[in-house]
């Protein structure tokens, strides 16, 4: 390997290591809080636990982290705006590293041309010492990366000088009985970069940037999204928390009339007066399993069995279901129409237990073809004691599919858009509402005093006619008494 090849290495090698580590740097001004931090084994690097100094999340979130400079928000710790001087490092960096990729050493004859990148690494080591100096009077931090980012810059410009093209050794060439002496590379061939490798080269050194630009931006945008997401599961948590605001959001929302069958399937588990919950679910929906299993584990235990549990079906597909959005549940449609069968031969008890078994395999039958789907479906039938012929025909019938479809259209009629919907005295209920203790207990005290006032009502009306025939010449006094 020539001496000009072994630095054109070097240079590749310093400048992808630039480059590795201002987009990491970069990535820093994407952090979601003022005190930025990078991952992997770089963490251990950029912070020191014995030398608060050492900071390079600090240094980035400094006014001198962006052009233009300006001072960050003091409330935020970020500033409004402008174009991270890391991510001008990377392309710089990423530039250095293309052109000696494509162009490397440069031939004597064409020597103007190695002024590119000569004048391209003196411009960032002059930037290097600037920050350097910034870094070093301004700052109380002290960036680990930053300060080898400058190293590889120094680095850099030293072997860009070191292969500088040299005028060539005049070779000699005997021609007939005359030697003749002629340099080595004034045949046109020889002569390195042609004029369309370095168009070749600009060219590529725009996409490039763009691509820094574009990843620097997606990196951006998907930082804001966790900001958001984020900021929403808060809000979340703090109302599934904040019983107070769930039962005034509850008290403004307007009732609405959901007939039910005698005949629909319903979970009670104690007898005596009870309230209804009355909910839209999907089979194949994984929200709504895990919803089953609260309403048994939380919300049941809540009422002491005394909340009536009705199911509707509203599957989120389009094979029944005209108002979804889009086929989100291809085998929906069938495990409510297979629930459906299993009501038919068995009542009630014979759909909540089909109910749990189609829960209970919700990931495996989620993965079928219609098929092997069909094969599950009558496995679980014969499970629980069905008549295989007489369910296949149900399920496959127009009563059944008629009956799922007019659930489809109740739940559309009343605001229900996706699963599960659940609806608590005629009332659409969140889920952060059935989930808080304190606010389903609210419910119950309701509910309790709600039974006692019915129950005083119904014992005032039996002992007001046997009043009236023991004591009809009190009848008035009788009267006044109860009013």
């Amino acid at each position: 390997m020539t001496r000009s090849a072994i630095f054109v290495v070097l240079l590749l090698v310093l400048s992808f290591s630039g480059c590795y580590i201002n987009q990491e740097l970069t990535g820093m001004h994407t952090a979601t809080s003022s005190k930025a931090e990078v991952s992997g084994w770089l963490a251990g690097v950029c912070k020191s636990e014995t030398n608060e100094a050492l900071d390079c999340g600090a240094v980035i979130q400094s006014k001198w982290g962006s052009f233009p400079f300006r001072e960050p928000d003091p409330a935020t710790g970020k500033r409004g705006g402008g174009v991270p001087v890391a991510l001008i490092g990377w392309a710089y960096f990423a530039t250095v590293f293309l052109w000696m990729m494509i162009v490397g050493r440069v031939d004597y004859a064409q020597r103007y041309w190695h002024l590119i990148p000569t004048l391209l690494i003196l411009g960032g080591c002059a930037g290097s010492l600037f920050f350097m100096y910034i870094m070093f009077t301004d700052l109380d931090h002290k960036c680990v990366l930053c300060i080898a980012s400058h190293a590889i810059n120094f680095a850099m410009l030293a072997l860009v000088f070191m292969m500088r093209p040299k005028k060539p050794v005049p070779v000699a060439i005997t021609t007939g009985d005359a030697p003749e002496t002629v340099p080595q590379d004034l045949h046109p061939e020889d002569q390195h970069p042609t004029s369309r490798l370095i168009f070749a080269t600009l060219v590529c050194s725009v996409l490039l940037w763009s691509a820094i630009v574009m990843s620097y931006a997606h990196k951006k945008s998907l930082a804001y999204s966790d900001v958001m997401k984020k900021a929403f599961e808060q809000e979340i948590k703090r109302m599934g928390e904040d019983t107070q605001t769930q039962l005034a959001q509850f008290e403004g929302t307007e009732p609405v009339k959901i007939p039910t069958r005698p005949d629909d399937p319903q979970l009670l588990q104690a007898e005596g007066p009870s309230t209804k919950l009355v909910i839209f679910s999907d089979f194949q929906c994984p929200g709504c399993r895990k919803f089953s299993k609260e309403i048994k584990e939380n919300i049941l235990p809540t009422f002491d069995g005394h909340l009536r549990i009705i199911w509707k079906n509203y599957p989120l597909c389009t094979d029944c279901n005209e108002h979804a959005v889009r086929n989100i549940h291809p085998n929906a449609c069938k495990l409510a129409h297979a629930a459906e069968a299993a009501r038919m031969q068995k009542g009630n008890e014979g759909f909540w237990t089909y109910h749990d078994l189609l829960f209970n395999n919700q990931p495996f039958l989620a993965r079928l073809k219609p098929e092997p789907l069909d094969d599950a479906l009558r496995k679980y039938a014969e499970e629980i004691g069905l008549d295989l012929l007489k369910f296949d025909r149900d399920r496959n019938s127009e009563e059944v599919a008629a009956r799922v479809k007019q659930d489809i259209m109740l739940g559309k009629s009343i605001g229900v858009q996706g699963t599960p919907a659940a609806f608590f005295g005629n009332k659409m209920i969140k889920r952060y509402m059935l989930n808080n203790p304190d606010f389903m207990g609210t419910m119950k005290k309701r509910f309790d005093q709600l039974v006692r006032r019915q129950m005083r009502r119904q014992k005032a009306r039996s002992v007001k006619p046997s009043t009236a025939q023991q004591e009809p010449d009190e009848e008035d006094d009788s009267d006044d008494e109860e009013e």
